[in-house]
């Protein structure tokens, strides 16, 4: 059942009723709400002077006759005469219903946390771990994580983690970083990739390391000046390629010897005299009252100094 009510109804009676009479005609029902079905409404009734009042329950309103149940709301039933009120006034029942309306006690809420509680019509969110609210959005956390804390019950908004650098053209390669910025390098033992090219089309995505790469056109080695490859990541010909060329790219690995004497550490360590070298005092091996000392000859001798080094000519 539903109640119904409009603002500002009234009309006046145009027959006078008994303490018994169930159905009451008046002079207009414009203003009053229209009811169907099991809907209602609450409607006073009063003398002109209104000093007499009684409470009925209006179930159906049809044309200017309304058909009522007398004495509503512990009021008594009584005579009216013509002309005298009929209006729709807050009541304790009207107000009552639209309440019991609102709750209504067929329906149930569900998926509620253990431990919720509820306050007249206030819900308390239970405080503990799995029950916390999700942090305030806002454009400064645009893209973030929601990351758990250290602690139960404690979360926030993290930056996400840094995407590999595109990953197109570099099968074989390795993710290398200078301490701010990945990329890919080649490995040590390089890679080779082929591409059609299409019509006027200079760029073309590779991994290498800059300076070990050579670049093919339709088979032909491309001079260095014919091409740019100063990003290891891409290769800029100078001129488009034609619609259907195959641009052959091969990058070579590079690496570094460990345990080993460069030109400088050598330098360092032999002393290099006119014609001879000597090991330096501190290595020991050799003394330096016996050097070495080097000789160019056609053929060895017979019995070859053991302090001479001889150098054999053709």
């Amino acid at each position: 059942m539903t109640v119904r009510f409009s603002n500002d109804a009234k009309t006046i009676l145009t027959t006078g009723i008994n303490a018994t009479a169930t159905s009451l005609s008046v002079d207009s029902a414009a203003t009053f709400p229209s009811l169907s079905g099991a809907e209602y409404t609450y409607i006073t009734l009063s003398n002109v002077l209104d000093t007499q009042k009684e409470i009925v329950k209006c179930t159906a309103i049809n044309g200017s006759t309304f058909t009522v149940t007398r004495g509503a709301e512990s009021t008594t039933a009584q005579s009216f005469n013509a002309g005298d009120h009929v209006q729709i006034r807050i009541t304790a029942g009207l107000f009552s219903d639209v309440l019991d309306e609102k709750v209504d006690d067929g329906q149930v809420l569900t998926n509620v946390p253990a431990g919720a509680v509820f306050t007249d019509t206030l819900y308390s969110h239970p405080a503990g771990d799995g029950n916390q609210h999700v942090p305030a959005t806002s454009t400064t956390n645009e893209g973030k994580l929601l990351t758990a804390g250290s602690t139960a019950g404690s979360a926030s908004w993290q930056p996400a983690p840094v995407s590999l650098p595109a990953q197109a053209g570099n099968a074989g390669s390795r993710l290398t970083t200078d301490g701010t910025v990945a990329s890919w390098v080649a490995t040590v033992g390089g890679t080779t990739q082929s591409v059609t090219a299409t019509a006027n089309q200079t760029t073309f995505s590779a991994a290498y390391s800059v300076g070990y790469v050579a670049v093919y056109l339709n088979g032909i080695l491309l001079d260095a000046t014919d091409y740019t490859a100063s990003n290891g990541t891409s290769i800029v010909l100078g001129l488009g390629a034609t619609v259907g060329d195959t641009v052959f790219i091969q990058s070579f690995g590079t690496f570094e010897l460990a345990d080993h004497y460069n030109k400088v550490d050598a330098d360092a360590r032999y002393a290099q005299t006119a014609n001879h070298y000597t090991k330096t005092a501190t290595d020991g091996l050799l003394a330096a009252a016996n050097p070495y000392t080097t000789a160019v000859v056609t053929s060895l001798p017979a019995s070859p100094d053991a302090n001479t080094i001889y150098f054999v000519t053709g």
